[in-house]
């Protein structure tokens, strides 16, 4: 009963065309400690939210001392459960729950450190991991876009990179395709970008894109939207660029809430910028969040939202590089156009 709420909840928002415009400015978080079992440290994870099942699902990663995680987690908004000891075991990759099959989908990844980046995509169905065999798919890559249309049901893959090491092999793709469950399909190519966020817009039924890198070192600051056959910018300027942040839609509200980032400039040297701010995309422009409290661990978290709840649940990440990977989770919740709490548990 729950799921089939955020599922429909979910769907009336999609389908309304009065939703709210955000234009939140000011809010305060709240750090609230839990005792009870949760995923150790991780980073370079990766999160999305099974509206079936109104649960968090998290998989994969790597911990401080490098070491590659192959659970499965899932969360409910009260604990923490192991759901799965062993699975595909990826750092780097991306997923995003299909919510017309109700199954989440991962894609991309690598396995080991400067490793080779994976073209496997696996579904999970809540029970079990599936290793799904497609005869054309994307090429292999690390930390692509990967989000569910809605509109078009199906998962909508965009760029990557062939190898997040700045080498010989380092490439960013520019290439965009979509997964119905049986088969991949090619779309329109859109900009070239590796580590950005995509998010769909449910008031505007098109994906929206933000940040990543274009070519090593490179991190625009426009912003673009995708309906499925083309591509579109929609603004030129917005927050600094970055890579390494998270974004969410929130389809309660109509906005996409980002968070964090860096702009890597020698991966891990005193030149790279942190970046510790939070803003709002309402579809038009770009507005930053005055909040003077928040989660430390900036880069290489993730974020999902609890359709159930309407909230935002981030867990992990870093300080800085390869400094002060995180075991907590944090949660974002509005019931208005203001930003209310974050809340640790």
């Amino acid at each position: 009963m729950r799921s089939e709420v955020g599922f429909m909840s979910s769907l009336l928002f999609f389908l309304s065309l009065a939703a709210p415009m955000a234009f939140s400015q000011s809010g305060e978080w709240e750090k609230i400690e839990i005792a009870r079992t949760k995923p150790p440290n991780r980073t370079f994870h990766a999160m999305t939210f099974d509206s079936r099942r109104g649960v968090i699902v998290l998989h994969g990663g790597i911990s401080s001392s490098f070491s590659l995680y192959a659970d499965t987690w899932e969360y409910d908004g009260k604990i923490w459960t192991r759901a799965a000891a062993n699975g595909p075991g990826f750092y780097c990759h991306s997923m995003a729950y299909d919510a017309n099959r109700g199954v989440t989908v991962l894609f991309g990844g690598r396995k080991d450190p400067g490793g080779q980046s994976f073209a496997e995509i696996w579904e999970w169905d809540g029970l079990a991991w599936k290793k799904v065999n497609a005869s054309e798919s994307p090429s292999p890559r690390v930390i692509p876009g990967l989000v569910y249309d809605p509109a078009r049901k199906t998962i909508v893959c965009h760029g990557g990179s062939r190898n997040a090491n700045h080498d010989t092999s380092y490439v960013v793709y520019s290439d965009a395709w979509e997964w119905n469950g049986q088969t991949w399909n090619q779309l329109q190519e859109g900009p070239p970008r590796w580590d950005h966020e995509m998010e769909f817009d449910n008031r505007k039924g098109k994906i929206v894109l933000f940040g990543g890198y274009e070519s090593w070192g490179v991190s625009p600051t426009d912003t673009w939207e995708f309906d499925g056959s083309v591509w579109e910018q929609v603004a030129e300027e917005g927050p600094e660029g970055r890579c390494a942040h998270c974004m969410i839609f929130d389809p309660f509200r109509g906005a996409a809430v980002l968070f964090g980032g860096f702009m890597a400039e020698g991966q891990g040297s005193p030149s790279d910028v942190i970046h510790h701010d939070m803003w709002e995309w309402d579809g038009e422009e770009w507005h930053e969040l005055d909040i003077p409290l928040k989660p430390q661990s900036v880069i290489f978290g993730d974020m999902a939202f609890d359709e159930i709840r309407k909230k935002i649940v981030f867990f992990g990440g870093m300080t800085q590089m390869g400094v002060g990977v995180s075991s907590d989770t944090w949660e974002y919740y509005s019931m208005s156009s203001v930003v209310k709490n974050w809340n640790q548990y």
